[in-house]
């Protein structure tokens, strides 16, 4: 076979061997922490906002960026601290 053929893998079946023995844990991290609906969707409008005002300053360093940025992080930081603290108490 020929190195720079590709495959077509489009067409192979998916198969989960694990089904049937997991324990659901995609939905463990797709869950929101309480209360976490509005800051998912500030996480998302500030990371829409970042992507627009990069496309704009056409650069990632730009203040404007950065502040951005900085904000989206303390977001996140948000969000995880209360996935994490409703995961605790879960346990």
């Amino acid at each position: 076979m020929d190195s720079a053929e590709i495959y077509d893998y489009s067409q192979v079946p998916q198969t989960d061997s694990h089904a049937d023995s997991r324990t659901d844990r995609t939905s463990e991290w797709q869950r929101k922490p309480q209360g976490g609906t509005q800051l998912v969707r500030d996480i998302d409008d500030l990371r829409r906002k970042m992507a627009e005002t990069f496309l704009k300053e056409a650069s990632f360093t730009a203040d404007p960026v950065i502040m951005i940025s900085r904000q989206l992080d303390l977001k996140i930081n948000e969000y995880m601290m209360q996935w994490t603290t409703g995961r605790k108490k879960a346990r």
